[in-house]
């Protein structure tokens, strides 16, 4: 049900149906890995977290050296299992989104004065999970997000993520 990203222990599976592992590189070289952890209870349940590690690669040799645990991105229960994440970089943050549940979920790592760290997560106001998918997300800049649902929900923020707005696309119903 899922691979394991490289350097990480099984204590962190990715253990979600659909593999939702995404890797980014940075405009500095730094590597961000974004993945849903998933524990899965003996009833089948199912309990997600969106979880992250950052990286830098050693030139000569394409070795990684991991500058990060582990870190929670969410907590348990905060991300569906059947969810895609969507990462991306921009010039001085990272940018995280997924299907919450009930709505997409955003969170931004930011670096300020040399030191990264994850402001508090923000809901886009934007539903349309669906089976097996997620949402998109596009940046221009740090503060500039897109995203876009599988069902045709739109949020952008300008600031951050601190305040959404919302619009619906038309999607069409059958393509082809």
């Amino acid at each position: 049900h899922g691979t394991t990203p490289v350097g990480i222990t099984h204590k962190y599976n990715a253990l979600a149906p659909n593999h939702s592992a995404k890797i980014v590189r940075d405009a500095a070289g730094k590597i961000h890995m974004a993945w849903l952890d998933t524990r899965v209870f003996r009833d089948g349940r199912r309990e997600a977290r969106v979880v992250y590690r950052r990286a830098a690669q050693d030139d000569a040799t394409g070795r990684l050296a991991f500058e990060t645990e582990v870190t929670p991105v969410s907590e348990p229960g905060g991300a569906s299992a059947n969810s895609f994440l969507a990462i991306e970089a921009g010039p001085g943050a990272v940018h995280v989104a997924w299907y919450g549940g009930r709505t997409t979920l955003y969170r931004r790592l930011i670096l300020r004065a040399g030191a990264w760290s994850f402001e508090r997560v923000r809901d886009t106001g934007a539903p349309g999970g669906a089976q097996d998918t997620g949402p998109d997300l596009g940046v221009r800049g740090d503060d500039e997000i897109h995203v876009v649902t599988p069902t045709g929900q739109y949020a952008v923020s300008t600031n951050g993520g601190a305040g959404w707005s919302l619009d619906r696309l038309a999607v069409p119903a059958k393509v082809g």
